[in-house]
């Protein structure tokens, strides 16, 4: 660009003086002759010519404001793109806070069928039972549920007579005698078979229960019922998720001295009148910060549920939403507030933004001065060409008409000088207008890549959780495609069950793990869950690689893996008589 106007400059000078040269009239002669008019007359005529030509002002005024303004809009696009990726990150995890608390509902409520299980088959219990002998059966139980509570974090324990009276609740002996009125029991009594959920006890403490009826000598006797508080699950769920959780119970499910000794009971404080319409029962930060506590007055009494909000606390920075929680009855009595640990990322998106904004800034005062020294010398020779042509112009108008024709040439010559400036103004816009655009596009580039490589790494950590989990699970798991029924993966405790390795278990079917003569049973039992009418098989039998038979309860679900519609089968082995536990 220098160069070019240089060019112009020269092409100026040379145009001017050669036509003068042209006509046979001395450069210098002219010169002097003005000289000789009075050196004040071409000072003032200059100073005339400078304030016409002050294009620099006129340029770079629009220009740096475009600039400032370019730069505000590249920021704020920054910013937003780098907030609306925080905030799909933490709408992912909110769906799998529901999904991960569901199965952990699900884990624990096996795990209570498994027990009472065992608990059920304790001779001393069912003797003290038969005699209705409260004092021996508190002290036979006590034990076991010291030893639930260490390893297993169950906190209640229950023994329920037919008539749903509470006849012991070993975690608190002096509370008997009330009448249970709870969905599982309910449940339990009605298809006399285990049942499990989430419920609100009656001193309004949430817990996951299972129920099962009790059987002695094949004689229906009570029903026995394990829990597990809520604080469980959710220390569980921040161990696998990695951020803070808050469960909250609408008020209107709760009666305040009931839950205010239910705290008690738990050795936790009691704060009824810290919210309007509910009360936080479990929060994994121990007491619920100031910042946050206002935030869930404002977004929850307010029923904005679905919004996701800001919060910082121990020098933390968090983004938070709420995950509605249902009972066992399918009512939703309260919502867990997940809070995801975002101090990392905000911090990054300053990052981004103040190196957005200086990349931006140095880019700007780079082209500012450029265009700042390119139009001083633009404007320079403009000014240096003008005064000549009219010092020329002044004098030829004193000469002999016979120099009209001339003078009308001459005045074309700036036109068309004129014209070509124009035209180079206009190329040097084009191409500062073609950088900018470049310079946009890189950073889109750029960011789209980065977006790329972090989905990526979030993909591969979500896959590689489940993997564990899969791997880890105490129950054998079988996933068969629906349609085929062939297997496609397989846990190491279903191939210790049945004693095929998973290689072998892939070629193989549904058909091929069964006895021949059960085929019939099995297959409608598979075509009954396949189509959703059930999901729990019980005594179901199993043909081992060495030919013998095992039996097993299967619990299913249904779910697209590899884009493929599956089953997923959870094999627990129990004898043949239907007691689960043990091995065969």
């Amino acid at each position: 660009m220098v160069i070019i106007g240089e060019q112009v400059k020269a092409l100026r000078n040379t145009s001017a003086k050669g036509m003068i040269y042209g006509l046979g009239l001395s450069y210098e002669r002219i010169t002097r002759d003005g000289r000789g008019r009075g050196l004040s007359g071409e000072r003032r005529l200059k100073d005339s010519n400078v304030e016409k030509e002050r294009i620099r002002s006129r340029i770079l005024v629009p220009l740096g404001l475009a600039l400032l303004v370019l730069l505000a809009a590249s920021v704020f696009s920054t910013y937003r793109l780098q907030r609306r990726r925080i905030d799909n990150e933490v709408r992912a995890d909110l769906g799998q806070v529901q999904h991960l608390f569901q199965m952990e509902v699900n884990k624990g409520g096996q795990l209570l069928s498994g027990l009472i299980d065992f608990i059920g088959e304790d001779h001393n219990l069912q003797k003290a039972w038969q005699a209705k002998d409260r004092e021996t059966l508190l002290n036979y139980s006590r034990l076991i549920l010291e030893k639930l509570r260490s390893k297993y974090r169950v906190t209640h324990f229950y023994f329920i007579g037919v008539d749903r009276v509470c006849f012991l609740r070993v975690h608190k002996p002096s509370r008997r005698g009330d009448y249970i009125e709870r969905f599982t029991l309910a449940g339990a009594e009605r298809e006399r078979k285990p049942v499990y959920g989430i419920e609100l006890g009656p001193l309004g403490t949430l817990t996951l229960r299972a129920v099962h009826p009790w059987w002695i000598d094949g004689k229906f006797v009570g029903f026995i019922e394990l829990g597990i508080d809520v604080e469980g699950l959710a220390l569980n769920l921040k161990e696998t998720l990695g951020g803070e959780l808050l469960v909250v119970i609408e008020k209107s499910y709760l009666q305040r001295g009931d839950w205010e000794e239910g705290m008690k009971m738990l050795g936790r404080q009691s704060q009824w009148e810290q919210f309007a319409n509910f009360v936080v029962v479990e929060a994994t930060t121990g007491t619920v910060p100031p910042a946050l506590a206002e935030t869930m007055k404002q977004h929850l009494e307010a029923k904005h549920k679905k919004f996701l909000f800001g919060v910082s606390f121990a020098k933390r920075k968090y983004r938070s939403g709420f995950v509605p929680l249902f009972d066992a009855g399918g009512r939703e009595v309260g919502e867990i507030i997940y809070m995801d640990d975002t101090t990392e990322e905000e911090a990054s998106l300053q990052t981004v933004v103040v190196a957005t904004a200086g990349i931006y800034l140095v880019i700007s005062t780079a082209l500012f001065g450029f265009f700042y020294l390119f139009l001083g010398r633009l404007e320079y020779s403009l000014v240096s060409a003008r005064n000549s042509l009219e010092i020329a112009n002044k004098q030829l108008e004193e000469e002999t008409t016979s120099l009209k024709q001339t003078k009308e040439e001459l005045t074309e010559e700036i036109e068309q000088r004129t014209l070509i400036e124009d035209k180079l103004q206009r190329k040097v816009f084009e191409l500062e207008q073609a950088k900018q655009t470049a310079l946009m596009m890189m950073k889109d580039a750029q960011q789209a890549r980065s977006h790329a490589e972090q989905s990526r790494q979030d993909l591969r950590v979500s896959e590689q959780r489940y993997r564990d989990l899969f791997e880890a699970s105490p129950d054998g798991i079988l996933i068969a495609d629906i349609r085929t029924r062939e297997f496609k993966y397989a846990n190491p405790a279903i191939c210790a069950m049945l004693g095929y390795t998973e290689a072998e278990l892939k070629n193989m079917t549904v058909e091929d793990i069964h006895p021949k003569e059960a085929l019939d049973y099995v297959t409608s039992e598979y075509n009954a869950q396949a189509r959703g009418e059930k999901t729990f098989a019980e005594n179901v039998p199993c043909l081992r690689k060495d030919g013998t038979t095992m039996y097993a309860n299967i619990n299913t679900i249904k779910m697209l893996v590899d884009g493929q519609r599956c089953e997923i089968g959870f094999f627990r082995t129990v004898s043949k008589q239907g007691l689960r536990g043990g091995k065969t």
